[in-house]
């Protein structure tokens, strides 16, 4: 129970700050991975953990990148990116597909309320993808905790 809490604290402080400035902070992003390594210790889950960071890590900074090599300019943060990281860790490596799914889902969709709305939607546009990443990691902590996926 007090990983979860920490957990929701944690994402809620991440979205609000990344909504309020595009950007999420390495100490939360830090402590986000603390009470993950510690929940996988606690839980047994410590070589997952280990690993899912290392691939939460590892994949988007390639994707970075890339994406940078071949468009020119950033296309995910490193905020971004060490959040995976972390995020890996709460979920391990299996859960990363289903988390990148849930968090461009949101995302996508988010961006399609722009559009109908009017604002601009170009490939110059930024969104904050913390939000959608702290959903997705909460959605995908809650379901491999009643073993859904």
């Amino acid at each position: 129970m007090i990983f979860t809490a920490c957990l929701v604290v944690l994402l809620v402080w991440i979205s609000v700050i990344d909504l309020r400035s595009f950007r999420i902070p390495d100490d939360l992003n830090a402590a986000l991975c603390g009470f993950g390594l510690l929940w996988a210790g606690w839980s047994g889950l410590w070589l997952t953990g280990l690993l899912g960071g290392l691939a939460g890590l590892g994949g988007p900074l390639l994707i970075r990148f890339l994406y940078s090599k071949l468009r020119g300019r950033q296309g995910l943060g490193l905020g971004d990116v060490k959040f995976l990281g972390a995020a890996g860790v709460w979920v391990g490596w299996d859960g990363l597909p289903v988390l990148l799914m849930i968090a461009s889902i949101s995302a996508l969709a988010m961006t399609l309320i722009y559009a109908v709305k009017g604002r601009e939607t170009g490939a110059g546009s930024r969104i904050a993808f913390g939000p959608h990443l702290s959903l997705a990691l909460f959605a995908v902590w809650v379901a491999k905790a009643f073993e859904l996926v």
